[in-house]
């Protein structure tokens, strides 16, 4: 079983079988105490038949990779993503993407149905990903070494990462899929009819606007999730990654590294394929930039041979930006409607809501569209009329005005939204209540009377002596 290795603390030495504690800042890089930090590479603790060459670190320990962080995002993430397809719906956008608006929110509905459903996945998944490298030690009758870490052949490296690559896909199949509502084309055609800046903006002024530290952190976690800020390589970005891998593989092998390790404060530890060890300053390595910049990115403690062959291997297999689009573009072909049809079709829970949340706002009887004109009459009976000029100023105006044209009606009042019955609760006694009140009345009265009959008989009592 794989623990955790708490930062800024002090920890037990990752060497099974040893209970020396490690203080924070002495040999922490090892994950071991200074007796054991040395004895790392061997054989392949799961077939323990061929020579180490990498070290897997259980990411879980990393400050970036949190459960917990990923759990709170999923009731916290949905939210999010109404708040802003809110927005964005208020913004002058095209029907194609209302439509495809109300079918994010929609999903987002859906979404919050299950939340128990994909919270228990999210445990499950971090769980199996916290112990996927131990449990292939275990299955195939090895032995860890140091519980913080997996040290592994070529052959067994591959097939964890086989497993992991599966693990990931599962849980963007069964989680992620159904948790992120924006899908790529929404996200092309926001980013195409909404400003950049201005998208950007939204986005960041509903995680940060009027929340707690707390929900704020968790929000900006998520939006990692979201592909608003992440662009399709081009294909020389992708023939730039290329290169600079095939300079990484060929410094290592060059070398002879198996392994560079980050230790902290740029310096860096070096594990050679003859089982030496050196520690060195990062900016001294001539392939430091490379090294440090694919770290940082993927959140992740160290760098070997192994995992710069992987990438390389799945850079091979992606098709080419221009193959994408092709693709995308038969796609797009192949799904073609005529949207320009009218329809007459209900209103989305999305219009119902923003309709409803302006109706509240300005305390709104109805609302009639007469001659393209919005005619506004409020609680107190005061009319107020928006000419078709003033709508294109107005995003909430052209809402109502659109929302009527869609659903064939000259008219919304407030009953047909169903606000009446929440102002006429708040103002009117349910039969219950009124049960309620003839019960509290009657015993009232019944305790009157009893105290009436009471001094009666008292009086009669005192006369008669």
């Amino acid at each position: 079983m794989a623990k955790k290795f708490e930062w800024g603390t002090n920890n037990k030495c990752g060497f099974v079988g040893c209970d020396k504690q490690i203080e924070w800042g002495e040999f922490t890089s090892y994950l071991a105490c200074e007796n054991h930090q040395k004895q790392k590479w061997g054989l392949c603790e799961a077939c323990q038949t061929q020579k180490t060459t990498h070290t897997v670190y259980y990411d879980i320990y990393h400050g970036d990779d949190n459960a917990e962080k990923e759990f709170k995002g999923i009731r916290e993430g949905i939210e999010f993503q109404k708040e802003i397809i809110q927005k964005f719906f208020l913004k002058n956008i095209s029907d194609s993407l209302r439509q495809k608006l109300n079918a994010a929110y929609q999903k987002a509905q859906e979404a919050e149905k299950i939340i128990p459903e994909l919270e228990r996945l999210t445990q499950e998944y971090w769980e199996k990903k916290l112990n996927l490298g131990s449990d292939l030690v275990h299955e195939k009758g090895g032995s860890q070494t140091n519980i913080y870490e997996t040290n592994l052949c070529e052959k067994c490296g591959n097939e964890l990462d086989t497993r992991q690559e599966k693990l990931k896909n599962d849980y963007r199949l069964n989680v992620l899929n159904k948790l992120v509502v924006f899908d790529s084309e929404t996200t092309a055609q926001i980013n195409k009819e909404i400003e950049y800046k201005e998208v950007r903006d939204i986005i960041f002024d509903t995680c940060f606007d009027k929340k707690t530290d707390e929900k704020s952190q968790t929000r900006w976690g998520f939006i990692r999730k979201l592909s608003f800020f992440k662009s399709e390589p081009k294909a020389e970005q992708k023939q730039k990654k290329r290169a600079n891998f095939q300079k990484l593989k060929q410094y290592f092998q060059d070398q002879q590294i198996r392994q560079i390790v980050d230790k902290g404060n740029f310096d860096c530890i070096i594990w050679y394929a003859n089982g030496n060890i050196e520690e060195k300053w990062g900016p001294s390595l001539p392939e430091w930039d490379k090294i440090n910049s694919y770290r940082f990115y993927n959140s992740v403690k160290s760098l070997s041979l192994h995992e710069i062959n992987r990438v390389l291997n799945n850079l091979e297999k992606e098709p080419s930006p221009s193959e994408k689009e092709e693709e995308t573009s038969l796609d797009r072909d192949d799904k073609k409607e005529n949207i320009n049809e009218k329809e007459k079709i209900p209103l989305s829970d999305l219009e119902r809501e923003l309709i409803k949340s302006f109706f509240r706002k300005h305390d709104i009887k109805k609302i009639q569209l007469s001659n393209d004109n919005l005619v506004i009459t409020h609680n107190n009976n005061n009319n107020e009329t928006i000419t078709n000029e003033q709508l294109t100023n107005n995003s909430e105006h052209q809402i109502i005005k659109n929302s009527l044209q869609k659903i064939d009606k000259n008219e919304l009042t407030s009953s047909t939204l169903g606000l009446d019955a929440n102002i006429s609760s708040t103002n009117s006694t349910s039969p219950s209540e009124n049960k309620y009140i003839w019960l509290v009345g009657g015993i009232a009265g019944g305790a009157v009377l009893v105290g009436l009959l009471f001094f009666y008989f008292q009086r009669k009592k005192q006369k008669n002596n």
